[in-house]
């Protein structure tokens, strides 16, 4: 995934799905949840992604958080 082509369609939701489920894939939660964070901005509708991200932050959490 060429992360410039966010850079230049910054409103390309299929870029911002892949690459957060790219970030996911490598454990990267917090970098996935800034993806699926933008997801929401661009269709703040769509219950996936608020179900998606709340997965992620319940991921990133542990005892301390």
């Amino acid at each position: 995934m060429n992360i410039s082509i966010l850079k230049q369609f910054p409103a390309d939701y299929q870029s911002w799905l892949e690459l957060g489920n790219i970030y996911l894939a490598q454990c990267e939660y917090i970098t996935a949840a800034h993806c699926f964070e933008e997801l929401i901005l661009l269709n703040p509708e769509c219950a996936n992604y608020h179900n998606k991200l709340a997965d992620i932050y319940y991921s990133i959490g542990n005892i301390n958080n």
